[in-house]
């Protein structure tokens, strides 16, 4: 799939403006229903299009469009599932009964963050839209992060396409990088926030055994 995608946009400008925009609408589409499509790499090199004339235009748009109306219909998708999608199998072994109402809470308290968020972390983004429509998330505040996620993505993913120009190794290594550097963030954020409940928990575990113990002097 990926070198397929690269040697299309090799070619890329032998294609007019309008076939430029269907292209990367699918890609964008395709980059929130089938994940594994290297949709972030087709939209760097859309800025790499910036001395174009309209195919650049015609490249950011078609992407954009996509990004934000894909999401949108995933996250209304959700809202009409609604909790009949954890019936399926695989969404009830990854987050059986009892979990539920956890991640419920979690998701209300921390909703608008996780969505504005979830766009920059590979992989994540297709699950926690579709959630936050099954969880019923206020809509006009979970489309509103939606959005304005997407056009930031957008954005800088293709001023850095810019930057880097058509250098399809410079364009690989940021990406890795950049995909390094996100696990990088996840990774000591858990482990904070894994410490932070460990130390809780001994905080608790301390306060009970003094007030066990003064119960029992008495």
């Amino acid at each position: 799939m990926q070198a397929f995608v690269e040697n299309l946009l090799l070619h890329i400008d032998d294609l007019s403006p309008l076939l430029v925009y269907g292209f990367f609408f699918l890609s964008g589409f395709l980059q929130i229903v089938f994940p594994p499509y290297p949709g972030d790499s087709v939209l760097v090199f859309g800025g790499c299009l910036g001395g174009a004339g309209g195919t650049a235009w015609a490249a950011l748009l078609g992407y954009l469009t996509a990004t934000i109306a894909t999401s949108l219909a995933l996250f209304e998708l959700g809202y009409r599932l609604n909790r009949r999608i954890f019936s399926v199998p695989f969404i009830a072994r990854i987050m059986p009964l009892e979990k539920r109402g956890e991640v419920e809470n979690k998701y209300k308290k921390f909703g608008v963050g996780l969505l504005a968020v979830c766009k920059f972390i590979p992989g994540v983004n297709t699950l926690v839209v579709l959630l936050g429509g099954v969880l019923h998330y206020p809509r006009a505040l979970g489309m509103g992060a939606i959005t304005v996620s997407s056009v930031l993505h957008n954005l800088v993913f293709f001023y850095v396409g810019h930057i880097l120009g058509r250098n399809l190794e410079a364009i690989d290594r940021f990406l890795k990088d950049y995909t390094l550097g996100v696990l990088l963030v996840i990774g000591l954020c858990a482990a904070g926030a894994l410490a932070y409940w460990i130390i809780q928990r001994r905080k608790r575990r301390n306060q009970h055994d003094s007030t066990y113990s003064g119960r029992s002097r008495m």
